[in-house]
């Protein structure tokens, strides 16, 4: 998994790539943890080029959204492929997670 973040206004950016697995949780866990603790607490994770997540990377993104819900922000998701809206439709995460088809769709959800 590598990663890029980005501001745009008061939402950082992050955009994955790479396969999210048990591999790369702790870099996810700590980049995200370390991003709610600087205030950044308005987050908006593009998965247009991640093929795939396991369970391990599910749950990084739940406790981070439960974490930056208790900091007064909101963790969004956008442009998952096929693969990845599978996940979340079979755990039933999509019903807790607002999933957006393209990053602007994301942006403009924040305003």
């Amino acid at each position: 998994m590598e990663y890029k973040t980005r501001q745009d206004g008061k939402v950082t950016v992050i955009e994955l790539s790479g396969e999210i697995d048990v591999s790369c949780a702790p870099q996810l866990k700590d980049l995200l943890q370390g991003l709610i603790d600087e205030g950044k607490n308005q987050l908006l994770i593009d998965l247009t080029e991640v093929p795939f997540m396991d369970s391990t990377g599910l749950g990084i993104f739940v406790n981070a959204f439960k974490r930056s819900q208790q900091a007064g922000g909101s963790i969004k998701f956008a442009s998952p492929q096929e693969s990845l809206r599978k996940v979340f439709s079979l755990t039933q995460t999509d019903k807790v997670f607002s999933i957006f088809d393209s990053v602007d769709e994301g942006l403009r959800s924040f305003q």
